[in-house]
């Protein structure tokens, strides 16, 4: 439940819908996943719902909650701890994180992605989309707005476009916009990697998008 409220603080409703597509399957299995480590799967996004509207995304917490309950409807075997979640939401948000210097803040004051930041991310999510030139302040925009295009279209997400137009798919853009952002920020003493370690990440994101046409592909089945 930590680790979600550090998503929702990182990279606003981008994370908990990237979680919900993560977490979707058919109602048997959402309904009896009974993991010692998580909640279950509909509380959980509940939580996540929660998180988003005391974050200042209310509209995106509503939405991601419409889309999971109409997908997965009442009744649910949690239903007892209805009344327990905007507590624990709270309570998450305003973990008191201790400073070396022996001060203290709560955790929602460190780390935040206000609504200005996800209206940046659709519309560089957009910009990319239509590989027109885009700008965005820092990595964590980058990343909601791929979830974004992803989120609005992913068959399309990893189609190639026309031949004719000699035009990388939408997330090879993403992928090369990241990369421009993803500085060598070394360690003091680190050396430049070596071409092997680039050659490694080079392969690494081409998996990770092989990932993601597969997972498309699989999620075409109305099922799911």
């Amino acid at each position: 439940m930590f680790a979600d409220a550090c998503g929702c603080l990182a990279v606003g409703p981008a994370f908990a819908f990237a979680l919900a597509g993560t977490l979707a399957a058919d109602r048997a299995t959402v309904n009896s996943a009974q993991e010692v480590q998580y909640p279950p799967h509909s509380l959980r996004i509940r939580l996540n719902q929660s998180l988003l509207a005391k974050t200042g995304h209310q509209p995106s917490a509503a939405e991601l909650w419409d889309d999971w309950s109409r997908q997965y409807p009442e009744p649910y075997p949690w239903s007892a701890f209805e009344e327990d979640i905007d507590t624990v939401a709270e309570g998450l948000l305003n973990t008191s994180i201790p400073f070396v210097d022996g001060g203290s803040a709560p955790f929602r004051t460190l780390l935040s992605f206000p609504s200005s930041s996800h209206d940046a991310a659709k519309t560089f999510a957009e910009e990319t989309r239509q590989n027109v030139l885009a700008s965005a302040p820092d990595l964590r925009v980058r990343w909601a707005a791929a979830q974004i295009a992803y989120r609005s279209d992913p068959a399309g997400f990893v189609t190639n476009q026309a031949a004719q137009a000699n035009l990388p798919n939408i997330a090879s853009r993403f992928l090369d916009r990241m990369r421009k952002v993803c500085l060598d920020n070394l360690r003091r003493g680190e050396a430049l990697p070596n071409r092997d370690r680039l050659r490694y990440l080079a392969n690494l994101g081409e998996s990770l998008l092989t990932r993601v046409q597969s997972h498309v592909d699989s999620n075409r089945d109305p099922v799911h």
